[in-house]
């Protein structure tokens, strides 16, 4: 009995560890807007560890700022892997250039997400299938597009009529 009272206290005491690490990283982030240099923060980097994707999400902008793009994707993959919406979106734009298929998989998964800006990420799968020459993608990604919200589609529709 006594041994499962040692682990409940060792759990808890890590949990309010993990908790204090993730407050003092947000508080480090809202003084002075220091998101992009979340990367630079003990605490945040103790929270990302801790496997708080929205911390992960800014150390992976603050690495991305500082021109450190695998460190990047490495933070943005474990926010993605976590859950964290907007991840799916950053990620699939860090990868469309060198690894497109996976970019579609991220964009995909933020487009079935069907959270604001949704349409975005079809819009963004019809240039990377574009570029692959995958015609009949491109046309079901763009109708996906133009049935979405985002008003980005309907102009370049009309870009590309003119």
């Amino acid at each position: 009995m006594k041994f499962l009272a040692l682990v409940i206290i060792n759990f808890i005491s890590v949990q309010c560890i993990a908790s204090e690490n993730s407050q003092e990283c947000i508080d480090f982030i809202s003084a002075n807007e220091n998101y992009k240099k979340a990367h630079l923060n003990k605490s945040c980097q103790l929270a990302a560890l801790d496997g708080n994707p929205s911390i992960q999400y800014s150390i992976g902008m603050g690495y991305g700022y500082e021109g450190l793009h695998d460190l990047e994707e490495e933070y943005y993959r474990l926010a993605a892997n976590s859950g964290l919406i907007s991840a799916y979106l950053t990620l699939g734009h860090t990868l469309s250039k060198n690894e497109p298929w996976e970019a579609i998989y991220w964009y995909q998964r933020y487009y079935y997400s069907k959270v604001d800006g949704y349409g975005y990420a079809a819009f963004r799968i019809v240039d990377i299938f574009e570029k692959l020459n995958k015609p009949q993608q491109v046309e079901l990604w763009w109708e996906r597009c133009l049935e979405s919200p985002y008003q980005g589609c309907k102009e370049d529709v009309i870009k590309r009529v003119r």
